[in-house]
């Protein structure tokens, strides 16, 4: 607020109670008549000052005011930082669908400052780790290798240190996701993403928990999951399942739910196929690193969702054990 009245701006401010539960049309709305009293003209802009379902909210509500006014996104979060404020999607949840109404709306500006997340709990530090895994499984081993070595004191110390460390995994993880979209940013060219590795169950997972279960808690175990899969189709060696698994876990990501079981993936598995104009496309990992699709819903029987979920509880059962015997 100071820097902005040093400018000669005074802002109009509104302060929402946000959360993914309350991510709805109601929440658009508020900002619309803030901007409303404000009377903010073609010229006005929309500053987004917090985490990604702020920046959502914001981003559609700056889609719809006149047809389009500006908006600038400040990240206050690490998930916000390295993946939701970067893309040009805004969206809110509708019904039980997670981000079912939004928009393409780039942003003008967008700030990411980690001293900024100093003031955030670890668990949304860890849960922001979750995008970071997810862009380095599809595109940057030495990413996936930085975070098997440093991770867990990136989290304790809030990217604080190791200073360079730090700095560098944010780097890497933005310049992965924009090199990710800048082909295809409108999501017209094509339907396959390896991006969206990561969120085939993860919506249904948020939206069966009343979103009380955090969007990158949900990536984790979609990562996990996914990876099982993959490992089942043959993708995926025996090795590199249990270092993605392995590292969710250092990291303190859950890697399962009571709630995966063999309905919500078959659920998951139609709504994607809505998504995706009617084929699965579902991004799965070859290696660490290195990506590849499913992209026939055919590939994927009832029988192999069953023998997937027991692989996943397997491995965890068996990285439990090493854990054990690492302790004794």
């Amino acid at each position: 607020m100071r820097a902005l009245k040093k400018s000669g701006t005074s802002p109009e401010v509104l302060v929402l109670e946000l959360g993914e539960e309350r991510k709805f049309m109601p929440s658009v709305l508020k900002v619309a008549q803030c901007a409303q009293r404000a009377g903010v003209d073609r010229h006005g802009i929309l500053v987004a000052l917090g985490g990604g379902v702020v920046g959502d909210i914001v981003s559609f509500a700056a889609s719809m005011i006149r047809r389009g006014v500006g908006h600038a996104r400040i990240a206050t979060t690490l998930m916000a930082q390295i993946d939701a404020a970067v893309g040009i999607k805004g969206g809110v949840n509708f019904n039980q669908s997670k981000n079912y109404l939004g928009c393409f709306h780039p942003p003008e500006e967008v700030l990411v400052d980690p001293d900024l997340l100093k003031s955030l709990p670890l668990a949304a530090v860890r849960q922001g780790m979750a995008e970071i895994v997810k862009i380095a499984m599809i595109r940057d081993r030495r990413l996936f290798e930085m975070l098997e070595e440093c991770g867990e004191t990136l989290i304790g110390t809030r990217f604080a240190q190791p200073v360079a460390v730090a700095d560098e995994v944010i780097t890497r993880s933005i310049d992965g996701m924009l090199i990710e979209l800048s082909s295809n940013p409108y999501e017209n060219m094509t339907l396959e993403r390896y991006v969206d590795l990561g969120h085939m169950i993860s919506p249904a997972l948020e939206a069966q928990s009343g979103y009380t279960l955090h969007h990158g808690e949900a990536v984790a175990i979609d990562l996990a999951y996914t990876s099982c899969i993959a490992n089942d189709a043959g993708h995926l060696s025996d090795e590199d399942l249990l270092r993605v698994i392995g590292l969710l876990r250092r990291l303190d990501l859950p890697t399962n739910h009571a709630f995966l079981n063999e309905a919500l993936v078959l659920r998951a598995f139609e709504d994607t196929e809505k998504h995706r104009g009617g084929a699965l496309n579902l991004p799965v990992p070859t290696g660490i690193g290195t990506c590849d699709f499913i992209r026939s819903r055919a590939e994927l029987s009832d029988a192999t969702v069953t023998r997937t979920l027991m692989r996943l509880a397997e491995t965890e059962d068996m990285l439990s054990e090493a854990d054990l015997c690492v302790v004794i």
